[in-house]
């Protein structure tokens, strides 16, 4: 269930991302707050997506449901922004979440700690952040080895490839940019 949500969510990320494409190439994209300094795991990848909105998003408890009964389910969870970083086929998605306090990441942490092993996910809570990776083994463990290590660079060090096409997004968005992304 859990590898469905992480799944399903990645695709999310990749409609709204690849929804939104323009044709217009800049070289100096406006690009949404803090993506400069977002940091992911130096490993083969395939697509990068950020998120943030510049201020908290309230998102559902439910959001995180893997089969906990309703009334164990906190109501809504404050997500400041979310890194996500997709490896060579669907099932490779590495996430950073972070959250707008320890409180929340520890509720959404609550919620999906039971059915990470179940479902052969990795998952680590530390401070206001989750950070969760599944897919292949051997992509899964280097991904994993980067968060807890905390071996993570910007996506302009650990693919210059991706932050050129980054780059080449719009510089003047017909709205301010709350997510970007790249797949290649």
């Amino acid at each position: 269930m859990l590898r469905a949500w992480a799944t399903s969510l990645a695709l999310l990320f990749v409609f709204v991302a690849t929804g939104c494409e323009t044709a217009t190439l800049t070289g100096n994209a406006l690009l949404p707050a803090g993506m400069n300094e977002a940091e992911v795991p130096q490993v083969e990848s395939r697509g990068y997506l950020y998120f943030n909105t510049g201020s908290p998003v309230i998102v559902s408890g439910g959001l995180f449901n893997v089969g906990l009964p309703v009334s164990e389910i906190p109501e809504s969870i404050s997500l400041d922004k979310a890194t996500l970083i997709l490896g060579s086929n669907t099932e490779n998605v590495g996430a950073s979440l972070q959250f707008s306090s320890e409180n929340d990441s520890q509720a959404a942490w609550d919620i999906v700690s039971a059915t990470l092993a179940s479902e052969n996910i990795w998952g680590q809570r530390q401070d206001n952040q989750l950070f969760l990776a599944t897919g292949d083994q051997s992509w899964r463990d280097a991904v994993t080895g980067a968060y807890v290590s905390r071996e993570l660079e910007s996506v302009k060090t650990a693919s210059p490839s991706t932050w050129n096409l980054l780059s080449n997004l719009p510089k003047s968005p017909p709205a301010k940019p709350v997510m970007a992304g790249v797949l290649h």
